[in-house]
């Protein structure tokens, strides 16, 4: 049975990183806006859909918004969710709801990750207890403690940050990508090599072309160590690529009004075109130099999970190599994004899972001194792991500047009764949270214009309120001037020499924050301290139009 803990345990962090930042950024904007639309226009009359007016650089899949906005639209109708948009005032709510939605597609895969790690290790060990003939040979064999091994993934996964702070988030990565990548690894891991090649193709055409190198190296791992063969790994594989291309071809090519099936079109723009270098290249060891050490702070996961590798049975190392494999093709590409390897992370952490769960069987052997010290050693770092992600949720969740403006926004218009405006919303805003579940419903009559093309010029007069970066002057003339109503602060920068001095001075004079922290039976000292180290500043504002004096 699948085991909840993993799943009600890693939904409620993820719903937690959620709700500290409700808000999406540019990258996230092509699937939220989509949600949106589908929820209110449905697909039927697609003319309102923000796609038509900014298509982007290159199309992507509506199905992932499809999937999203059919549970989204089940739990509206089921839970009443109008009643919170009422409270809140705009439709961010049902931003919310989708992105929980998103979260709890991921939880679940994972949960199943587990599910079929914890079944493969039961089954070899039973196949291990069948090899000794009486009690004393049996008590001697060394397998990992199955009930330990989800409980340190729940530790190991949960108190990381990227993958929990994104978990929710509407990236392609994220949406559908990461649940088939888990369910795909989880039944490889059961030997069932045909289905999870057939998904990882089928995921690999519609949602994220990267998945791609996974799938091939799935399928030369477990040719190598004889888990599938050539027939299996060529028929799985094509059904996948062609159901996928069907699918994504008569979905995709119905809304983008033309015949495209958009991965392949993302390809040949960014691989074929080489115009992902825009964005910046790097060399090929960055993932392993920059990317991965960030992701596992600290390295508790490289650390154990080689240890893990070697205590696994043949189906989990041939994942293991599959993960790797990608991490190399991946490593070959110029442009680089932590995004494109999330796939090996749920993977990765469950060989570190086993190699510690194995790891603590191994210290019951040894004397209670060294038992206790080891012990001590590796729960602390799972501790300063959920230190530093507690740090850096909250420093993300004020780099949203454009949310929290639209917000501070819709709270003016509301509390002074304002209708029947039109307010812009500049590219900085669009780009940093202001989503289109942000505005406020169509009751309020209040126009929200995102022009960024050569007609803006010519528009400045129309608009009643501009939500602007605070850097650059808005153009005026005779006839009006802008008056700055409100302008909310966003994150600036981390003053680390203050926490810097702030440690040194803990180590030098007996850990008085600590103390004061136990004392008050508090942590406010530390919050306090985390306030002081980050500056925020004004980097948007709220304009009012005024007619000149």
């Amino acid at each position: 049975m699948l085991d909840k803990r993993v799943f009600y345990v890693l939904t409620g962090i993820i719903a937690a990183h959620l709700l500290l930042t409700p808000f999406t950024k540019v990258e996230e904007s092509f699937t939220i806006q989509a949600v949106h639309d589908i929820l209110k226009y449905g697909i039927y009359d697609i003319s309102n859909y923000d796609h038509i007016k900014f298509p982007g650089a290159v199309p992507r899949t509506f199905i992932g918004a499809l999937i999203v906005s059919s549970f989204s639209w089940v739990a509206m109708w089921i839970g009443k969710f109008d009643i919170l948009g009422d409270i809140l005032g705009s439709n961010l709510s049902i931003q919310i709801l989708s992105r929980f939605v998103i979260g709890c597609m991921n939880s679940l895969s994972l949960a199943i990750l587990v599910d079929a790690t914890d079944k493969v290790l039961l089954k070899t060990y039973d196949r291990e207890m069948e090899d000794y003939k009486n009690k004393e040979e049996k008590a001697q064999v060394k397998h990992p403690r199955l009930q330990k091994v989800s409980t340190w993934f729940i530790i190991l996964l949960g108190t990381q940050f990227h993958i929990m702070y994104y978990s929710s988030r509407p990236l392609p990565n994220f949406v559908i990508s990461l649940p088939l990548s888990n369910i795909a690894l989880a039944l490889a891991i059961r030997e069932r090599y045909d289905i999870a090649i057939w998904l990882l193709s089928f995921a690999t055409v519609v949602f994220r072309l990267e998945l791609g190198a996974l799938c091939a190296g799935l399928a030369m791992y477990g040719l190598m160590e004889g888990q599938t063969n050539w027939v299996e790994v060529i028929k799985s594989g094509l059904g996948g690529i062609l159901v996928g291309s069907g699918l994504s071809g008569a979905i995709d090519s119905y809304f983008w009004g033309r015949w495209c099936i958009p991965e392949l079109v993302s390809f040949k723009f960014n691989v074929v075109s080489g115009k992902s270098a825009v964005w910046g290249t790097e060399p090929p060891y960055s993932y392993l130099t920059k990317y991965l050490p960030r992701i596992f702070l600290p390295a508790t996961v490289p650390i154990f999970a080689r240890k893990g590798y070697s205590v696994s049975p043949k189906s989990i190392k041939v994942v293991a190599n599959a993960i790797l494999y990608h991490l190399i093709i991946l490593s070959l590409q110029p442009h680089k994004e932590w995004r494109f390897i999330v796939y090996i992370i749920p993977p990765a952490t469950i060989l570190a899972s086993i190699g510690l769960s194995d790891t603590f069987s191994m210290l019951n052997e040894a004397s209670i001194w060294i038992r206790s010290i080891f012990k001590a050693v590796i729960l602390l770092l799972p501790a300063v792991s959920l230190l530093a992600t507690a740090f850096m949720s909250y420093v993300s969740s004020l780099n949203y500047p454009g949310g929290e403006a639209l917000q501070v926004f819709n709270n003016y218009a509301i509390r002074n009764n304002i209708s029947d405006v039109t307010v812009h919303l500049d590219v900085y805003t669009c780009m940093t949270g202001a989503s289109l579940f942000g505005q406020l419903p169509d009751k309020y009559n209040i126009t929200y214009d995102k022009t960024e093309d050569e007609s803006l010029s010519t528009l400045w007069h129309k608009f009643d309120y501009v939500i602007a970066t605070t850097s650059e002057p808005l153009p005026v003339d005779g006839n009006y001037t802008w008056q700055l109503v409100e302008s909310p602060k966003a994150f600036d920068h981390v003053n680390l020499r203050l926490l810097f001095n702030s440690f040194n001075n803990e180590v030098k004079h007996g850990l008085p924050l600590l103390k004061c922290i136990y004392q008050q039976r508090s942590i406010r000292p530390l919050l306090s301290l985390i306030d002081k180290a980050i500056f925020k500043s004004h980097k948007l504002g709220i304009y009012k139009r005024d007619s000149a004096a």
